[in-house]
């Protein structure tokens, strides 16, 4: 779902591809951290 979302968005022509994956990938972990650090 989220591939499918970002080949509809515009995103600048140097974070297309792998990179554009990689940032996306970084900001879910950060979220998924922060979710973990409210529970305990």
């Amino acid at each position: 779902a989220i591939r499918e979302r970002i080949i509809l968005a515009r995103v600048p022509k140097p974070l297309q591809d792998t990179s554009i994956g990689l940032v996306t990938a970084g900001m879910l972990s950060l979220a998924f951290f922060a979710f973990k650090g409210m529970i305990h």
